[in-house]
């Protein structure tokens, strides 16, 4: 008889899903929010700058003068914020430093609507 496969989120001790938690969208998620100008260094040294407005697990849609275009996660070395990211690590502003905090367990939990797999757009 053939049985039908269940697969089963694991849960963490408060009994919650527990999620892959990955920085780099906590990252690029606060980058977006934030509206702060980065630099995407690409495989052959180009350079991409503009504001992130969305991105989900293989591209990031970057915003500039000339328009908008799309980078693809594989191709990215480094994304360079131009301005300083506390997104891990606590602020000198004990406010700024529990909001991230808040932010940074929504994102670990999942408590927020939607999955981390989803687009994150503006």
């Amino acid at each position: 008889m053939y049985r039908k496969k269940e697969y089963h989120q694991p849960r963490n001790k408060a009994g919650s899903d527990t999620r892959d938690f990955k920085i780099h969208d906590v990252f690029l998620n606060f980058c977006r929010r934030e509206k702060i100008d980065v630099s995407i260094e690409m495989l052959g040294k180009v350079i991409k700058s503009g504001k992130i407005i969305g991105f989900d697990q293989q591209s990031i849609i970057l915003e500039h003068t000339g328009g908008q275009q799309l980078v693809y996660k594989i191709n990215v070395l480094s994304v360079t914020p131009e301005e300083r990211v506390h997104v891990i690590f606590s602020s000198d502003d004990p406010a700024q430093s529990f909001h991230l905090e808040h932010q940074l367990d929504k994102a670990i939990t999942g408590s927020e609507a939607g999955s981390e797999h989803a687009a994150h757009f503006a």
